[in-house]
C-alpha cells in the first residue's frame, strides 16, 4: 500500500488523476507539504510480480537498432562523466538491469559494480557480459571495500518506496566526498506528460511510485546537500519514444509501446515511423526549454 508521500510522508495531497489498472484504483497525487507527485493506492501490491510481464521481459537484443541507440546514448553519458570527473576510475550502477551501461563503462576503463535484484536481469549481466552484480536488497551501509567515484541510477528512483532515505544511505556509504551522482528519471513536468496526461507512457503505474518534476528533483538534491553540476532533458531513446507514445495516445493508442516494439508489432512500428519526425522535433524543442521527457 502507498498512502502517504514517499519523501515527506505527509498524507495531505490533492489528486491529479485517478486510474484503473487491472481492476484496481490508483491515484496520481500531489503532496501539499512538499510538492512531490506520487502514486497513491490502498490495495496491496506485491512487488515481486511487478517486473515479470512482457514489458520487462529479458531479451538478448544486443544487435538490434534499439540497442545501438541505447549504446550511443549511454556512451554520451559516459563521456559527460569523464569530462566532469576526469580522475574517476570506479563506477557503481544501482539498478543495473541487464548490465548494458556497466559493460560500456568497463570498456572505457572504469572498475564497475552493479546492484540488481531482478534475477533474470542479474543472470544476464553475469552470464552474458561477465559482470559482478550484487543481488541483495539495499538498505544502508557500504557495498564494497572502497567508496566509488561515480554512482549512477537510471530510472530507479521512481520505483523506490523511500527514494530520499535510500539516496541518503547510498551516498553516505558508497560515494566519495567529491564523487559524482548521476540520476535519470521521467519528467512529470515535460511536454509529453502534458500531452498524454493519464495515458503518459512514463506514469507506468503501479511500478512507478514517484513522478518527479524538474523542480522537485532539484529540491531533493538540495535536501541531500548535493551540488548540481549539469542538467539535461533530452533522451534519444526513452525521451523520443515517450513523445511518440504521447502523440499516438492522442489518436487513441492504449498499448505499451516498449512491449509492442520488443515483439515487432507491425501496426505499432508503422505508426511509430509516421509520427517519429514530429516526435523527434517536439522532444528536441521541449528539451531546449527543460521540458523534455527525461
Amino acid at each position: 500500500m502507498n498512502k502517504s508521500c514517499p519523501i515527506c510522508h505527509s498524507v495531505n495531497a490533492t489528486t491529479i488523476y485517478t486510474l484503473q489498472v487491472s481492476g484496481q484504483s490508483f491515484q496520481v497525487n500531489n503532496c501539499i507539504e512538499c510538492a512531490h507527485v506520487y502514486t497513491g493506492f490502498n490495495c496491496e501490491i506485491l512487488p515481486d510480480g511487478l517486473y515479470e510481464d512482457d514489458v520487462y521481459e529479458v531479451i538478448d537484443n544486443r544487435d538490434s537498432v534499439y540497442a545501438k541507440i541505447m549504446n550511443l546514448e549511454y556512451n554520451r553519458v559516459l563521456e559527460r562523466i569523464q569530462s566532469l570527473v576526469p580522475w574517476a576510475s570506479s563506477l557503481l550502477d544501482f539498478g543495473s538491469g541487464k548490465g548494458v551501461f556497466l559493460n560500456l563503462g568497463r570498456a572505457k576503463g572504469f572498475r564497475v559494480l552493479g546492484v540488481e535484484t531482478a534475477k533474470k536481469r542479474a543472470d544476464f549481466a553475469e552470464a552474458k557480459l561477465g559482470l559482478k552484480i550484487i543481488r541483495k536488497v539495499y538498505d544502508d551501509g557500504a557495498l564494497a571495500a572502497e567508496k566509488f567515484d561515480v554512482i549512477t541510477l537510471f530510472h530507479v528512483l521512481e520505483h523506490l518506496p523511500q527514494p530520499k532515505t535510500l539516496l541518503q544511505n547510498l551516498i553516505a556509504g558508497n560515494l566519495k566526498a567529491e564523487g559524482l551522482l548521476v540520476l535519470e528519471v521521467p519528467n512529470f513536468s515535460s511536454l509529453q506528460a502534458g500531452l498524454a496526461k493519464q495515458n503518459w507512457m512514463h506514469l507506468d503505474i503501479p511500478r512507478h511510485l514517484s513522478h518527479f518534476t524538474k523542480n522537485r528533483l532539484k529540491t531533493l538534491c538540495g535536501e541531500l546537500n548535493l551540488e548540481i553540476v549539469k542538467s539535461e532533458s533530452f533522451s534519444l531513446h526513452l525521451g523520443v519514444i515517450g513523445m511518440c507514445h504521447s502523440l499516438l495516445s492522442i489518436f487513441g493508442y492504449k498499448g505499451k509501446i516498449i512491449r509492442d516494439l520488443k515483439h515487432y508489432k507491425k501496426s505499432v512500428l508503422l505508426a511509430l515511423l509516421l509520427v517519429l519526425p514530429l516526435g523527434f522535433l517536439l522532444e528536441f524543442t521541449a528539451s531546449l526549454f527543460k521540458r523534455g521527457g527525461i
